[in-house]
């Protein structure tokens, strides 16, 4: 069930969008617009935590993403470990 957004809510996330970051090299946080997280499946327990944790790590994919030098060294790390998988294979296989 999506949650009900307030108006004033609504004109925190209007303000924060139309101000500019408050330096140069810091980025805005990216901003929730709409919400429907689906946590039915998990136990009781962990329904609260999931609700607050899904939300920061959608902001948190969203934020590097937006960074372009962020997201350069997350792609060379990724493709550096995907070539030593590669190599890792191939010695496998010759011995």
């Amino acid at each position: 069930v999506p949650r009900k957004l307030s108006s004033s809510s609504l004109r925190s996330a209007a303000q924060r969008c139309r101000s500019p970051p408050s330096s140069s090299s810091e980025a805005a946080d990216p901003v929730v617009l709409a919400d429907a997280t689906d946590v039915s499946h998990l136990r009781y327990l962990i329904k609260a935590t999931a609700r607050k944790v899904i939300p920061f790590v959608a902001r948190t994919a969203a934020k590097r993403q937006s960074d372009p030098a962020e997201a350069d060294k997350l792609f060379k790390i990724q493709r550096d470990l995907d070539q030593t998988k590669i190599i890792s294979k191939s010695c496998r296989q010759v011995y």
